[in-house]
């Protein structure tokens, strides 16, 4: 497995909220996965967005132009470290991600709550509650953080699959619930495998 990822957003400017025009080049690609095709957009500062297959790619790449000043372009290379630690994941060698991230999609207060997201270990979840506790909000906030994790401009890398309501359920998510349930049940399933330890030979 993985070792422990390297500070998320980690570099010059990862928490500051740069104007439009600075963003600088974005590259993206798309890329097969257990759970449909993703697309992958990367800034200079790390991964900015990763689109579900529930999303159109030219709507999410059109908004990215407008919002960011800069029209992603498409190139494989640029994307190959975060799709390669993705693949490593899907397939259970990987429990924590390297890759940076870069959250200035978000706003200020999501952008606390998603790195609050981060500190959910691999296969362990926190209610709502309990994840702006975490995020230092204040109390009655649960519904703003349940805005966090809608709006999580980087799912899967950012573990909004591990965030569950208190009275039960998945709630919602911007895959769908069948894709949450499935994103927690991959990692269950790999944590009980390294529990059990490898099988021996006689």
């Amino acid at each position: 497995m993985s070792g422990t990822a390297s500070p998320a957003g980690a570099g010059p400017g990862a928490d500051r909220h740069e104007e439009r025009g600075e963003w600088g080049p974005l590259h993206w690609d798309t890329v097969n996965s257990p759970i449909g095709r993703l697309l992958l957009v990367v800034s200079k500062l790390g991964v900015a967005r990763i689109g579900l297959r529930t999303e159109d790619v030219d709507a999410v790449l059109g908004s990215l132009a407008t919002t960011t000043g800069s029209a992603p372009i498409r190139s494989a290379s640029r994307v190959g470290e975060a799709v390669d630690e993705l693949h490593e994941y899907f397939d259970g060698a990987r429990e924590t991600f390297d890759v940076p991230v870069d959250l200035r999609l978000s706003t200020p207060f999501r952008e606390r709550v998603q790195r609050a997201m981060l500190r959910i270990g691999y296969g362990r979840t926190a209610t709502y509650g309990r994840l702006a506790r975490m995020a230092g909000a204040p109390p009655g906030a649960a519904r703003a953080v349940g805005g966090a994790c809608s709006h999580n401009p980087v799912p899967i890398i950012v573990p909004c699959h591990r965030v569950l309501p208190l009275g039960g359920g998945v709630g919602n998510y911007r895959g769908g619930a069948e894709m949450k349930r499935w994103l927690l049940a991959l990692e269950r399933r790999h944590l009980d495998e390294s529990a059990r330890g490898p099988v021996l030979g006689g």
